[in-house]
């Protein structure tokens, strides 16, 4: 008597466990994410054939993939009184695909985003002319981060400001709370609401 209720206990925790994980993971694969990822020769091959653009990696903040729910905002921020200012948004309606970013705050950025086949450019011209050596910091690591808050994928920051050390860019999830100094600018998204 006492096996057979050990085996029901045992085959109810592993039916309902099972079924547990395979739920945990279908909402979390649902969940919008961004990720850093430095791609293979045949995915870079496919980016490049929509955007060629990716290759120039000299150029480039580095590769990001997302997926969102609705899509996503896309805002560059810049330094103002105590906090940040918003310079730009825009809205991309792509649910999964690929971003990178190229040029500098002295100029102009432009954000790629490769999705479904196709390449889309968005282009904010800065020309803050402090900027003459450039430091950029990715802000996402290469394990997916959550797109439910607006969050900082790069950071641009002149070779002589205080937030050059190594240590600050650590603090990912607080780089938008804390001031910016002049010269500053941060590339953010969110998942559209």
């Amino acid at each position: 008597m006492l096996i057979y209720l050990a085996l029901g206990i045992w085959n109810g925790y592993t039916v309902w466990g099972g079924l547990g994980s395979g739920i945990k993971y279908v909402v979390d694969f649902n969940r919008s994410g961004i990720k850093m990822i430095e791609p293979d020769e045949k995915q870079l091959a496919q980016i490049a054939e929509v955007d060629p653009e990716v290759n120039d990696t000299g150029k480039m903040s580095g590769l990001f993939e997302f997926h969102t729910k609705k899509g996503l905002n896309v805002t560059l921020k810049g330094p103002g009184q105590e906090e940040w200012t918003e310079i730009d948004s825009k809205e991309i309606n792509a649910k999964d695909g690929y971003l990178f970013i190229t040029g500098n705050p002295s100029s102009e950025l432009e954000l790629h985003v490769v999705s479904d086949g196709k390449s889309i450019k968005y282009s904010a011209e800065i020309g803050d002319s402090t900027h003459k050596e450039v430091g950029v910091a990715p802000m996402v690591n290469s394990y997916q981060e959550p797109l439910g808050k607006e969050r900082a994928i790069v950071l641009f920051y002149r070779a002589d400001n205080p937030w050059t050390g190594y240590d600050d860019f650590n603090l990912f999830n607080k780089v938008l709370k804390k001031t910016p100094p002049d010269g500053c600018y941060a590339v953010t998204v969110q998942d559209a609401k």
